[in-house]
């Protein structure tokens, strides 16, 4: 008889109807169990996205979203489509157990509550979640390993301390891009799947392969030391490169090789971000040597420093409409013409395409705000999220380009072959699942997705007309999930503060944690009731235009504070709009006020050429108690110098940077050689608003000084209370 796992399991309630919560929490009250209560289907939408729970039981109670609706949302999201959903309603009617059925729900409970079958049904659908999970951590293409799943076995590996070293393996398909766009998608997934299954062939207590991403791959070698690590990796490459592969043109083979990168732990790093870099190094060396061949770390190949290369590149002005591969820089796809092109040139019979195109508007103004450098990261995040949805929803061949030079719309190409009938309604309804899954995987990033579909007749001799067409679609943009009401969190600040009304209602004061997790301040964040979004910064910067404002929101802040007893310091933005010195004197009054040893003033990177000469002209220069600190920082060009101009105390990374850090080995870099250069001037990194536990490890990998958010939150939680079984 299969068991349930031995752990703590997280279970979410989307209700709000309190006797029903009372008793789920009144069953599962054992420390087997962890109940998060949430009162709206948005809520729960916006959860899930950073904290996946084991199961979710959800009230008919609902008045959002329609619970049935909600299901189906949990049920086509990528990340959560293998968590049980039970509903549960006072309603025992069999439409609502046909409703429940239809939508996806793992079951329907009628209310009252039968405690038995409650834990019951609950129990079942957690050993059969812990089935799924096994599954979970495969790739769908590939049959190896997740990123997610390699990263746990790393991590086993070196706190099980049972082996004296361990190597691991970075392996990238060479020209794999050019094989896509020659051959077509298929062509390339039939490559994947061989190297693939070649290391499956390895596969054993010794050595555990796993799809990184992409068409890069990782291997860990538990005892193994990098020169024998080497030899193996070597003999499949020569193996894989004499492999012919046929194409969709008869008799007509191509070949293809790969190159790989070797790190060994603990000589050549002590944390997997170490040993991620050394065999990432030794990989580029492989590539910058011809490709096609395996590379062990040596010291000599650290020279290649992404963060000097970045900083000094910053500061020349190109590739910023277009890179030397045709590629737009930021997503790295093809201009919409460009794939045209290979479309109208292929064999390939085709009579029509469906065309998807993905608008993605800033919730901000980033010129005026944070930089435009960090809504280029949430497009990166983006971007990288769009074909990993696609593999899930549509593992078929598609062509993802960038649609319009000025604006980061994102076109999905369809072609449909001439043996295939075109079925509108069911494009119609793939489109509303993509865009769905991707706005719910963007709902952390400060932007809003919109969309427009079409399907048009494909005729290679009216090549003008299918562009026309295209340019017609775009006339018909929408959100699928709005979050526009997300923003008016900063003007309805901004009324309050004419008003002089209350603003608690407005400010959460996030808690900053070192690596031991004691706290040592507080941020000063909006408070959102769906995403973990920050807006405080742009709110007290719009809604400040006077001294008078200025001094009123002070005293506000004082009063909270105050309610609250609250004796850290805390971090509060600067107002460009006021003088610095008034804010200065203030904050020290109300340091003196409020016994407290410092407030921490934040200054955004973007606005550092403003504030230096303001600061410089302070006279006297006696700023104390009050520290700065750089915030939202993207790492521009200029960063290096303002840092050596002026004492900060703290450099707060962007949370636009370090949201999914883990899937991006350059930021990684970067971030790390900004954090090499912070240490010789004795200065710390904070990256806050943390939401998973990939972030979490990066940056604890890094060595950034503190950390903060959702995630951080939790894990305060587990610190301070030990005994907790999980």
């Amino acid at each position: 008889m299969t068991t349930k796992m031995e752990k703590n399991y997280q279970i979410f309630i989307v209700s709000e109807d309190e006797e029903s919560i009372s008793v789920i929490t009144k069953v599962f009250s054992d420390s087997l169990y962890t109940i998060t209560i949430t009162k709206t289907g948005i809520e729960v939408l916006s959860l899930i996205s950073y904290k996946l729970p084991h199961i979710i039981l959800i009230g008919t109670d609902i008045t959002d979203i329609n619970a049935f609706e909600l299901v189906s949302l949990i049920k086509k999201n990528s990340i959560t489509r293998y968590v049980p959903c039970i509903v549960f309603g006072h309603n025992n009617e069999i439409q609502d157990r046909i409703s429940a059925i239809d939508s996806g729900a793992d079951g329907y409970l009628p209310l009252p509550f039968k405690h038995e079958e409650l834990h019951s049904l609950v129990d079942a659908k957690l050993i059969q979640h812990d089935e799924l999970y096994l599954l979970s951590v495969t790739d769908d293409l590939t049959g190896l390993f997740t990123r997610k799943e390699f990263f746990r076995r790393f991590s086993f590996e070196i706190e099980s301390n049972i082996h004296s070293c361990v190597s691991i393996a970075i392996i990238d398909i060479d020209h794999f891009k050019n094989i896509n766009d020659t051959y077509g998608h298929p062509v390339g997934d039939i490559v994947l799947i061989q190297l693939a299954n070649m290391l499956k062939a390895l596969q054993s207590e010794n050595y555990t392969p796993a799809r990184f991403g992409g068409e890069e791959f990782v291997v860990i070698f538990p005892g193994v030391q990098s020169t024998e690590a080497k030899k193996i990796i070597d003999r499949i490459r020569l193996q894989f490169s004499g492999i012919n592969f046929k194409t969709n043109t008869p008799d007509k083979t191509f070949s293809v090789s790969f190159s790989a990168g070797i790190s060994e732990y603990p000589s050549m790093g002590t944390n997997l971000s170490e040993l991620l870099s050394r065999a990432d190094q030794a990989l580029y060396a492989a590539k910058t040597d011809g490709r096609n061949r395996v590379y062990a770390f040596s010291p000599i190949m650290s020279r290649n420093d992404k963060f000097w290369e970045y900083i000094k590149t910053n500061k020349i002005i190109k590739n910023i409409f277009i890179d030397p591969f045709l590629h737009e820089p930021v997503t790295g796809y093809h201009y919409l013409p460009v794939v045209l092109e290979n479309l109208l040139s292929s064999e390939t019979s085709i009579d029509a395409i469906g065309v998807l195109i993905i608008k993605v508007l800033p919730l901000i103004d980033f010129y005026q705000f944070r930089g435009y450098k960090n809504f280029e990261y949430d497009i990166e995040n983006i971007a990288l999220q769009i074909p990993k949805i696609f593999e899930i929803h549509f593992p078929y061949e598609r062509y993802v380009t960038v649609a319009d030079l000025y604006d980061f719309e994102i076109a999905i190409l369809f072609p449909f072959p001439s043996a295939l009938k075109t079925n509108v309604s069911e494009f119609t309804k793939l489109c509303k699942e993509l865009v769905l899954d991707i706005s719910l995987q963007s709902i952390h990033h400060h932007v809003e997705i919109h969309y427009t579909h079409g399907v048009l007749p494909f005729d290679k001799h009216l090549a003008r007309k299918i562009l026309q067409e295209i340019k017609s679609i775009k006339s018909n943009f929408s959100p699928l999930l709005s979050l526009a009401n997300e923003v008016e969190i900063i003007p309805n600040f901004s009324q309050a503060i004419h008003a002089n009304k209350d603003i608690s209602d407005y400010i959460f004061l996030l808690p900053v944690y070192n690596t031991e997790f004691a706290r040592l301040m507080y941020h000063v964040f909006s408070k959102q009731l769906v995403s973990a979004k920050n807006f405080f910064d742009i709110m007290i910067k719009n809604a400040i235009a006077s001294q008078e404002h200025y001094l009123q929101f002070i005293s506000s802040m004082a009063e909270i504070i105050s309610a609250r007893n609250l004796q850290l310091p805390f971090i509060i933005n600067w107002v460009p709009s006021i003088d610095l010195s008034l804010q200065i004197s203030t904050l020290q009054e109300l340091c003196t006020k409020l016994s407290l040893n410092k407030i921490v003033l934040a200054i955004d990177e973007v606005e550092l050429h403003s504030f230096i000469p303001q600061y410089e002209e302070l006279t006297p220069k006696n700023t104390t108690p009050i520290e700065f600190v750089v915030s939202n920082c993207y790492i521009g060009s200029n960063l290096l110098q303002s840092l050596s101009t002026i004492e900060f105390s703290m450099v707060i990374l962007s949370e636009h940077m370090i949201r999914n850090l883990h899937y991006f080995k350059d930021r990684i870099k970067i971030i790390n050689g900004l954090r090499l250069f912070c240490d010789q001037i004795n200065l710390p990194l904070y990256a806050p608003n943390i939401l998973k536990d990939e972030e979490y490890r990066i940056i604890k990998d890094i060595n950034i000084a503190y950390s903060s958010g959702p995630y951080i939150e939790q894990q305060y939680a587990l610190f301070s209370a030990p005994s907790k079984v999980m």
